[in-house]
């Protein structure tokens, strides 16, 4: 039974061994297409807050004056 097996299992490999390189040829189109997605969540452990003052005023030092009292506050 091992014996009659052999044959046709060699030329079913051979066929394959033909088709193979016919079939890498025939595809022309070479593409990668990639999709992800991630999600993070963590603690703050620091923040930044920054603000300005603005003031006009007829001279600079009176501009100044107001907005330090404005800091200040």
């Amino acid at each position: 039974m091992r014996a009659r097996a052999a044959p046709s299992l060699l030329t079913a490999v051979a066929l394959l061994a033909l088709l193979a390189p016919t079939t890498a040829s025939a595809q022309s189109e070479r593409t990668i297409s990639v999709a992800g997605e991630a999600s993070l969540t963590a603690r703050n452990d620091a923040a930044r807050v920054a603000f300005g003052v603005s003031a006009v005023r007829a001279t600079r030092r009176s501009a100044l004056d107001a907005t330090s009292r404005g800091c200040d506050a």
